[in-house]
């Protein structure tokens, strides 16, 4: 979607409150189209919006993110192993998950929470942010095994997202924050608009939890990282899951991560994005 007015706190604030943001973790009726909004300085909108968060019916867990029940690592070669290049090389990695789409309306703060959570914009022109339309899909993973401690993910992605002035692939286009107001426990983010995000949870409900710090993607440098270590609810970017020179970037699974959330990057009004993204991942045995 395109870049609004829409932040409850000055961009000074928010450049503050990010800046020591860790790249790596650790530490409905759709209009034909929409008027197109103009970012402000650095990239964000400026200005202000009323923002309501509702998530108020009981939070009721995901289903079973495993679908086998395999939680060592089966030996020597599988049907489906292959080869990828890494900046380490040719890497070994085995399918984890069968081919997910990514719908443009997949909202990442609806992440493991509620079904009855809903974001209001007092500026919103065309539709409202809800659960039952916009929530990110959850991906079910093969085998225990790769969502288990620091196991390797990589990914294979394709497809494009409009948010009705901007259409790009899975890297995404001007960059954009997250509002950063209420955002049911999970991190807010600086990345381009359109591209993939992802994030993991544990099996807790997400919404009553101390957000992590932001991750600032905002720099090729920041975006071409050979490996990722984010925490729990810290939304990261995952573009195409390769650098520029398309080696694939790897992604390294946090402690007590239950589940995993394949979303897509904009500042609001997800409702109306069009296109889709289809994405797998991969796990890279340990050496």
């Amino acid at each position: 979607m395109i870049l609004r007015n829409a932040w409850l706190c000055s961009a000074a604030i928010l450049m503050a409150s990010c800046t020591n943001a860790n790249f790596g973790g650790e530490g409905s009726n759709k209009p034909a189209e929409r008027p197109k909004k103009t970012p402000g300085k650095n990239g964000q909108a400026s200005g202000s919006d009323d923002l309501q968060a509702d998530s108020q019916t009981q939070f009721v867990p995901s289903s079973n993110a495993i679908q086998g029940n395999n939680d060592k690592p089966e030996m020597g070669t599988l049907p489906g192993d292959t080869s990828i290049q890494t900046e380490n090389g040719e890497t070994k990695v085995r399918p984890c998950s069968a081919p997910l789409d990514v719908p443009g309306t997949a909202n990442p703060w609806f992440s493991g929470v509620a079904t009855s959570a809903v974001y209001r914009y007092s500026r919103a022109k065309h539709c409202t942010d809800t659960f039952s339309q916009d929530a990110p899909p959850q991906v079910t993973f093969t085998h225990q095994y790769c969502l288990q401690d620091d196991a390797r993910l990589y990914f294979n992605i394709s497809g494009q997202i409009s948010h009705g002035g901007e259409t790009s692939g899975a890297d995404g286009g001007t960059m954009t924050w997250l509002d950063p107001s209420n955002r049911y426990g999970k991190s807010t983010i600086q990345a381009p608009i359109n591209s993939l995000l992802g994030v993991f949870l544990d099996d807790n409900d997400p919404t009553p939890q101390a957000e992590p710090p932001a991750l600032v993607f905002a720099t090729t440098e920041s975006r071409e990282q050979k490996e990722q270590k984010p925490l729990l609810r810290q939304v990261f970017f995952i573009g195409d899951g390769k650098t520029s020179t398309g080696e694939y970037q790897r992604v390294v699974v946090p402690k007590g991560a239950k589940r995993f959330f394949f979303a897509i990057m904009d500042s609001y009004e997800w409702c109306n994005n069009t296109g889709v993204l289809t994405g797998n991942v991969m796990w890279e045995p340990a050496p």
